[in-house]
């Protein structure tokens, strides 16, 4: 929920982005871990392990909840999500899309939330270059961004846990 939360108040501040879709986005972008968390008690020996569960779970999510959205009939750029969010550094020559998005809500999450891992700060990532920040200022200090926005993120959640 957090993911779509930040999503949603990013696209505020970005050109072209819907906060309704962002959200969306958010939202769906680990959709592919539900079944397999689902089915895994049909595989004792990886079940036994969660070091093998959890790496299993991370090499085929994307492609499971990006199977899922199409299956559903989701439009390509959200379909596309779930496949493509964990690509810290994914390229391509279009503008910025909700995968772009998704990628930076993920990585500001991680950094409000003090998590520590192998991610790259988001000035150093093609996906947060592509947004187009409505003010220029904005794209230098996102974090300023959901500082002031804390209420927001805060309705989101409390809303999407039906509080």
């Amino acid at each position: 929920t957090m993911v779509a939360a930040v999503a949603s108040v990013l696209s505020r501040k970005i050109r072209g982005f819907l906060p309704d879709r962002a959200l969306l986005a958010g939202l769906i972008h680990d959709i592919g871990v539900v079944p397999m968390l689902d089915h895994a008690d049909k595989y004792p020996d990886l079940v036994a392990d969660p070091n093998l569960l959890t790496k299993t779970i991370d090499e085929h999510k994307g492609q499971i909840g990006s199977m899922i959205m199409r299956k559903w009939n989701f439009p390509e750029d959200l379909a596309d999500v779930p496949a493509n969010c964990d690509e810290w550094m994914r390229e391509h020559d279009e503008k910025g899309d909700y995968t772009d998005l998704i990628i930076v809500s993920q990585l500001q999450s991680l950094q409000s939330a003090g998590i520590k891992g192998n991610f790259p700060s988001l000035g150093d990532t093609p996906a947060f270059h592509r947004l187009d920040f409505k003010n220029p200022n904005d794209e230098l200090a996102p974090s300023q961004i959901l500082d002031e926005a804390r209420e927001d993120i805060a309705s989101v959640q409390k809303m999407l846990l039906g509080g």
